[in-house]
């Protein structure tokens, strides 16, 4: 008998030992195997020959809740007269059918392989869950056929194991039932949402219709490079409706309470610290209520967008004056919003000069956080043409909520509000007295809205006369109206104005722009206005 030449018996020992280095010796019993020669997870069943190859996502650890697709190649092997071949990348014959118990929108298979993808699959879950199963069910057509070619006639049963990590790490993507009424938290709470009780996503493209998909998406992308304007301190969150519908906006504003990471001094907490939101490209501060021992800043939350937290160091280019600091407060706290508005910005530039009532009262609408309204024409004096519906909606809010009245013009039936007219700096503080009122008023009657009302108690003392209190504290009280001194002692009690150099109150002088926009930032600043 001749022996096997010493070549081809070491070229063929070579060969079964690489076919083996494919082939793992825990495989025979194992439902789930990483082959690290290849890359690829593998899920098998114990009672067949088929295997799966996860192929996308190609790690089985996911950080969002609905996979958008999830890919597979189904394998077999003889059990009987072979092992599993990790080298092998799908079954050129056969025929059988893919089914799973999961929720998922459907599943579709390549022409030529036995490559199938599921798409839309809703895990359902909340929280970090690790072994989570995804069945997989293999049907064979035609289980009398025996043969190699069929499978044996062999079914399959496969679970597919992934690991669920609710973290807010880049790419993570979260789905979330809109629950309005309640805090919705989501990556450890370092984003929360919430919204008032009667608030439902609507499409505005059919006049605030209900949006039969009341689910929230958020993708989460890695927190933006540092700039000389901003330092961004988390992550950003870009939520939408889960539709992703241009058209898409919540029925009424909520907040958005995000979480910081780092050290901040407490001088820069209220007033460069801020949520951001991006506008076509643009990061824009939108101001916040910094919660410094949770380290979070919550907002307000007007549209679907991309949020973050940041320190904003911008100065639009303002060049040096006494006001800048209230200037630049109202903008990290989106009052006024130069990035975008150009109106906004060209007020940078006129500082020194007197300020109309139209612009005052949008401005005011905006620090007390009023929601645009839809303009109904009620003012016969306001061209709808000079102002964006933006403005036309927040004079609006004003009106609904007490802020403006107008006034009864020449002609009968007609209301006027003379939007171009300069302000008195003792019309401007009678605003500014209403906007705390009705800020107050609010507050009240959310923190009352499940207490028992009580019934104050007449007394016998006579009201003060505010003139008398104003001569203590300005030389000029004698030249305050008095239907505005009252307004003129409430907003210097609450120390939102104070005597000049000269110790008066200037009640008939013209505001300017730097001076109404400090009178309004202070206004935020005092009573912790988002």
């Amino acid at each position: 008998m001749k022996t096997m030449p010493k070549k081809i018996l070491f070229m063929l020992t070579i060969f079964m030992f690489s076919l083996t280095l494919l082939i793992p010796n825990s495989y025979s019993h194992a439902e789930h195997l990483y082959n690290e020669e290849n890359g690829y997870h593998y899920f098998f069943d114990s009672s067949s020959g088929f295997y799966i190859r996860l192929d996308n996502p190609r790690k089985n650890n996911i950080s969002t809740n609905i996979i958008d697709e999830l890919t597979f190649t189904v394998l077999w092997y003889d059990k009987e007269n072979s092992k599993p071949n990790f080298g092998y990348n799908g079954i050129g014959y056969g025929v059988f059918d893919i089914d799973t118990t999961v929720q998922h929108l459907k599943i579709t298979k390549e022409r030529y392989n036995h490559v199938y993808t599921i798409h839309d699959i809703n895990t359902k879950l909340t929280q970090t869950s690790t072994g989570y199963k995804i069945p997989i069910e293999i049907i064979n057509r035609d289980p009398d056929d025996t043969s190699l070619q069929n499978f044996k006639g062999e079914d399959g049963k496969i679970d597919i194991e992934l690991n669920y990590y609710h973290v807010d790490h880049a790419n993570a993507k979260f789905y979330a039932d809109f629950e309005p009424g309640k805090d919705m938290k989501m990556f450890g709470d370092k984003l929360m949402l919430r919204f008032p009780t009667n608030a439902y996503i609507s499409d505005s493209s059919l006049g605030q219709s209900i949006l039969l998909d009341q689910r929230l998406i958020i993708d989460v992308r890695q927190k933006p490079m540092p700039s000389d304007d901003y330092v961004f301190l988390s992550q950003q969150y870009t939520i939408d409706d889960s539709s992703r519908s241009i058209y898409a906006k919540p029925s009424t504003w909520g907040d958005v309470t995000i979480a910081y990471e780092g050290v901040v001094p407490k001088a820069m907490e209220g007033y460069n610290l801020a949520v951001l939101k991006n506008s076509y490209g643009k990061w824009v501060p939108i101001g916040g209520v910094v919660d410094s021992e949770n380290k979070t800043v919550t907002a307000v939350f007007d549209d679907f967008a991309t949020y973050a937290i940041g320190l904003v160091y911008k100065d639009y280019g303002l060049k040096q004056h006494w006001a800048k600091k209230d200037v630049l407060g109202l903008a990290y706290k989106g009052v006024i919003q130069p990035e975008i508005n150009s109106k906004d910005l060209a007020l940078l530039s006129k500082l020194d000069q007197p300020i109309d009532r139209f612009t005052y009262i949008v401005m005011l609408s905006k620090a007390v956080g009023f929601q645009p309204l839809d303009y109904t024409g009620i003012f016969s004096d306001v061209n709808e043409l000079n102002y964006s519906q933006d403005e036309l909606g927040y004079l609006m809010a004003g009106v609904m909520n007490g802020l403006v009245y107008g006034r009864e013009s020449n002609i009968p039936g007609y209301t006027v509000m003379e939007p171009n007219q300069t302000l008195t700096r003792e019309e401007a503080v009678a605003f500014l007295a209403r906007a705390i009122n009705v800020s107050a008023e609010e507050e009240a009657n959310s923190k009352n809205s499940k207490k028992k009302k009580t019934v104050k108690k007449k007394t016998n003392e006579e009201p003060v006369d505010p003139k008398v209190e104003l001569q203590q504290i300005y030389k000029d009280a004698n030249q305050i109206s008095d239907w505005a001194a009252a307004a003129v002692l409430q907003v210097t009690n609450e120390k939102l104005v104070s005597p000049s150099s000269a110790g008066n109150f200037n009640p008939k002088n013209k505001l300017t722009n730097a001076e109404a926009m400090s009178l309004i930032h202070n206004l935020m600043e005092v009573k912790k206005l988002k």
